[in-house]
């Protein structure tokens, strides 16, 4: 339908329906602008334009110019990832996730075991009650 009025489709291209556009329209079954057929509406783009203007997720998270903590996904604070293609991240929010995983590590000794600085080296449970004597042992 769309070649009929405005000629061929480029090869890799989407016909975009204007009327559709994630500010204003509800985006669902329920949209009224899925009736709409007129052809001056519709638009040859390239997908990645095509998807852009949607509301789909990957769309939504291009459009952010800010992480969830509120820090500014521009500038130095921005991280474009090698091992994800087109993955953006805060470089802020990166370092408070590596502090917290390393004390994370340090307070459960990578989940192996009793940590030394809890205990009293000379036999003695460093925490009443603990049952643990010496070099982690149990009493």
């Amino acid at each position: 339908m769309y070649e009929r009025f405005h000629g061929p489709i480029p090869p890799g291209w989407e016909v975009d329906h204007l009327c559709h556009h994630w500010e204003w329209c509800r985006l669902g079954a329920d949209c009224p602008h899925r009736a709409c057929v007129n052809p001056s509406h519709w638009l040859a783009v390239p997908s990645r334009v095509n998807n852009a203007r949607s509301g789909s997720p990957t769309a939504i998270n291009a459009r952010k110019r800010v992480c969830v903590r509120g820090h500014p996904l521009a500038g130095a604070n921005l991280r474009l990832r090698r091992d994800r293609p087109g993955h953006r991240e805060c470089r802020e929010c990166a370092r408070l996730r590596r502090r917290l995983r390393h004390q994370w590590e340090v307070a459960t000794a990578g989940g192996r075991g009793w940590q030394l600085s809890l205990l009293d080296l000379d036999g003695a449970a460093a925490v009443p009650g603990a049952g643990v004597t010496g070099l982690g042992r149990a009493a």
